[in-house]
């Protein structure tokens, strides 16, 4: 968290980003076609910026590629239940790290915002992805 430089978001920041605010079902929108690269309509990642941004203008947090997070895999997140609490666990276990997002190899559901899958922190695949946070102090 207190990295010097650019770092992978926490799960819950990446959930926060995605959302904008809102409570839509993806990020940017209630229609997955408008806003995500996914199984039902991509067979490749796109460039950023295709489809509609969410309403901080961020592109692509739903669909395209999974999004690694710097979390280490639970079952049990919920943000909502954790209210603004962050569980940070840099330490991938059995579960490997927390991807967010979804991905055009994905299914549509699966790149809802509230959608999550864990992977080994040393697997690589043509639909993951990643993007930068930074702190601002």
């Amino acid at each position: 968290m207190r990295a010097a430089g650019y770092r992978l978001p926490t799960e819950a920041e990446w959930e926060y980003a995605a959302k904008a605010g809102t409570e839509l079902t993806y990020a940017g929108g209630n229609s997955s076609d408008a806003v995500a690269w996914h199984g039902g309509n991509a067979w490749q990642t796109h460039p950023v910026g295709k489809k509609q941004a969410n309403a901080w203008g961020l592109y692509d947090m739903s669909g395209n590629v999974w999004e690694w997070c710097s979390d280490g895999w639970t079952d049990s997140y919920n943000a909502r239940e954790q209210g603004v609490s962050d569980p940070l666990d840099n330490s991938p276990g059995a579960g490997g790290r927390v991807g967010r997002g979804g991905s055009w190899v994905s299914g549509a559901g699966l790149c809802r915002v509230a959608c999550r899958s864990g992977y080994a922190p040393v697997g690589r695949g043509h639909g993951l992805g990643l993007r930068l946070s930074r702190s601002l102090e």
